[in-house]
């Protein structure tokens, strides 16, 4: 590290220049509400670290998210690579793999690593971003994922109503752990999407607008199946569901669901998800089309020598949009 540049955990006092060069990288305006709910709401705790001239002045940020996660039926801990952006006028400083960028990414993993307990890390990253990880800091693409379209306008599956009903909700609750609890072993590795996590990653101060849906059988308490959609113009990105486990129940939910977007304006639906999601089978049942891969971003995976291998990880680790930063 050369003497004119420090490394070091970001602090309150760093918000206004960390967002001011997100702005100037991303073209984007990031409040300093959403930046305290990434970095300092999560339950289970985010870390950001940053670059500065010992001007004060900003060179370059990585942060992550960390989450409570299954593997084979215990709990570990992982991470989410998130916000790694650098000032373009200091990217020529110390290239390759002493560079500044590169340096404060891997802090990350040097200080929150094995030895902190995290297991691995994973992330979408741009195409620009991926490349730079795979040559200086050890990333490796994930390729067991994809892309799925729903035309709203196509008739669904002609099913009658007859098995539940579909609920609006905006907040998550002790209901959602008991469908998760009754799920979680059909996952070898995910994020816990529990109420825990589900009203940090869904909540109001994240500026993004969510339907929230869910589904309860006639004559029973409990819901059965939820789906998290976020929405622009015609469009909707689906990004977290279970779907009932009976079939019938599912179509049932599923007519319920078209039958709100079209009243919404609602043309298409997107998502993107592991191959080995446990409803795939159930989102291709129900007229979900598999595409190509989106050209904007891309996923991958770092790992630790002591933790479980990249192979592994790839086939095993389920997640959707809910387990990214991007909606």
């Amino acid at each position: 590290m050369s003497p004119k540049f420090l490394i070091r955990p970001s602090e309150p006092s760093d918000e206004a220049s960390l967002l001011a060069g997100f702005a100037h990288v991303f073209r984007d305006i990031r409040s300093r509400d959403v930046w305290q709910w990434i970095y300092r709401d999560n339950p289970d705790t985010s870390k950001s670290m940053a670059c500065f001239t010992h001007q004060g002045n900003f060179v370059a940020h990585s942060g992550a998210s960390f989450h409570r996660s299954i593997y084979d039926g215990r709990t570990i801990r992982i991470g989410q690579c998130r916000d790694a952006y650098s000032e373009p006028k200091f990217r020529s400083v110390m290239r390759g793999r002493s560079g500044l960028f590169a340096q404060t990414a891997q802090s990350i993993f040097e200080q929150h690593g094995a030895a902190d307990g995290v297991t691995f890390y994973y992330g979408f990253a741009t195409p620009s971003h991926l490349r730079l990880g795979i040559k200086q800091l050890n990333y490796i693409e994930g390729n067991n994922w994809g892309r799925f379209l729903f035309d709203t306008p196509k008739k669904p599956l002609d099913e009658p109503n007859n098995y539940g009903f579909l609920s609006v909700t905006n907040t998550f609750g002790e209901n959602f752990d008991r469908l998760w609890h009754s799920r979680e072993k059909n996952f070898k590795i995910a994020v816990i999407h529990d109420n825990r996590f589900l009203s940090w990653r869904f909540h109001a101060r994240s500026t993004r607008n969510y339907w929230i849906w869910t589904f309860t059988p006639y004559l029973s308490p409990e819901i059965t199946g939820y789906v998290i959609f976020s929405h622009k113009d015609s469009k909707a990105m689906l990004l977290d569901f279970h779907f009932p486990e009976h079939s019938r129940a599912t179509v049932d939910f599923w007519m319920q669901i078209i039958e709100k977007l079209r009243w919404q304006g609602i043309e298409q639906i997107e998502t993107v998800l592991s191959l080995n999601h446990p409803d795939l089978t159930n989102l291709r049942n129900i007229g979900f089309v598999q595409q190509e891969l989106p050209d904007e971003f891309k996923f991958a995976f770092r790992v630790f020598d002591d933790g479980p291998d990249w192979a592994t990880v790839n086939h095993n680790f389920c997640f959707t949009l809910a387990d990214s930063d991007l909606y």
